[in-house]
């Protein structure tokens, strides 16, 4: 029983990345091989250990929402994005009990990471070299549809349906690799070949997530180091060493590519004065612009409906008709316009309201729970700087990068008779058999 559910948890994570691939159900939901093998590894969670505290939460979860829509809205309007959703976060409620689960789990996701970025750097090497054959083959497999350009070069998509949404794999990829080599030290040099490849996804929200937990982790350590010189009335040389190396680095690799540089940060730089100008002017119209005034439409809607719309939202999954019905004059390139939000945050409290957004915090905290999660401040500011840049609440990709995740900072410790048996066992064959808190 063992060895096959850490052969499910190592496929899990391999097919993490390819959202696009599947059954389609109803032209409207995807079953695919992620999915179908996290409902195998709940199942088999539940046959083993029975039910576990975190299903209660997500039971609870699932209730709130139905209530926000039970009283005023049809059945079939949202009993299949609660079905969705609660595939979605089924594994959360089953967490990695020991560390061969958690090596298991790693393993695929990195092998899963190495797949995409072959995919990724195979789509941009065919479009710099006019490689047609290299573009038809992608379409024949993954979603066709087009993606805008970056750098005179259409974005890749690597299999999945935006290039933001490659954008957000490769940050929780990069933080899910920081995490682990805190662990082992190990995957620095694929941890820079997601850096780049995040900078050639041509995601402005990709690089707000990334730099933002840049920010905090260096934060953290210039704090760190500063305290150390007051308490000790000297610079950790280390630390002195890194800086100097550091700025070296920065240095020679303006000297040696700077055109390519300025090209990359001239892109950058339009793409965030577009969203200085959509903040300032409220436009709704355009990625940016969707992303940066979300609330507006939350504000609106409260406005119009009061306390009951404030409370309670449109109803779990009825805020579409409303924001069509609203924003639809605004056309295509509106996600408003299309019954959409950019932004997790605004999408749950506009169909869920102010109840919703409570029983989603206290989900959120009983998952997060026996983690190193909260100690993590760089991990914190990216999960709820995530909330401002994608939309997709009932999309299984947010919940399973968010459970790889979650088994990297989770904390462990001998129990019973394996706490017992330190003596007789090595420390690296002992942590094979932890359990986790």
């Amino acid at each position: 029983m063992y060895k096959v559910n850490n052969l499910i948890l190592f496929w899990i994570a391999l097919f993490i990345p390819f959202p696009t691939l599947g059954l389609e159900v109803g032209n409207k939901w995807l079953i695919t091989p992620a999915i179908l093998l996290a409902v195998c590894y709940v199942g088999i969670y539940l046959l083993s250990h029975g039910l576990h505290k975190l299903h209660l939460y997500a039971i609870g979860l699932l209730t709130s929402f139905v209530i926000t829509s039970i009283f005023r809205h049809e059945l079939k309007s949202y009993i299949f994005s609660i079905l969705a959703l609660s595939i979605a976060v089924a594994p959360l409620t089953a967490p990695i009990k020991n560390e061969l689960e958690r090596r298991s789990l790693m393993r695929g996701f990195v092998v899963g990471l190495y797949i995409t970025l072959g995919f990724m750097f195979a789509e941009l090497i065919g479009q710099v070299f006019g490689l047609i054959f290299v573009k038809e083959f992608f379409a024949s497999i993954f979603s066709s549809e087009y993606s805008n350009s970056f750098l005179g070069i259409e974005r890749p998509k690597a299999g999945f349906f935006e290039p933001s949404h490659l954008a957000i794999y490769l940050c929780f990829s990069y933080i899910i690799l920081d995490v682990q080599d805190k662990r082992n030290k190990k995957n620095h040099f694929l941890r820079v070949i997601v850096l780049l490849s995040l900078i050639f996804s041509g995601s402005l929200s990709g690089l707000v997530l990334i730099v933002g937990y840049f920010i905090v982790t260096y934060v953290k350590k210039i704090g760190r180091s500063f305290l150390f010189a007051i308490k000790s009335n000297f610079i950790q040389k280390r630390t002195a060493y890194q800086i100097v190396a550091g700025v070296l680095l920065i240095s020679l690799g303006f000297v040696l590519f700077s055109e390519s540089i300025v090209s990359i940060l001239g892109a950058f730089g339009d793409r965030l004065f577009l969203v200085v100008l959509a903040l300032i002017s409220g436009d709704l119209v355009g990625s940016e612009s969707s992303r940066v005034n979300a609330m507006s439409a939350v504000f609106e809607y409260w406005s119009q409906q009061g306390f009951v719309g404030v409370l309670f939202g449109t109803g779990y999954a009825n805020s579409k008709d409303w924001l069509i019905s609203n924003y639809g004059y605004l056309g295509d390139l509106s996600t408003f316009a299309r019954g959409q939000q950019d932004n997790l945050l605004a999408a749950i409290l506009l169909s869920t309201g102010l109840f919703g957004l409570a029983a989603y915090l206290v989900f959120l905290l009983a998952i997060f729970k026996n983690t190193k999660f909260l100690a993590s401040g760089e991990v914190v500011f990216f999960f709820l700087l995530l909330h401002f840049v994608y939309g997709f609440f009932v999309s299984y990709l947010h919940w399973y990068l968010l459970f790889v995740l979650l088994a990297a900072l989770r904390i462990y410790k001998p129990r019973g008779i394996v706490a017992n048996a330190s003596r007789h066992f090595g420390r690296r064959q002992l942590s094979d058999y932890v359990e986790f808190k």
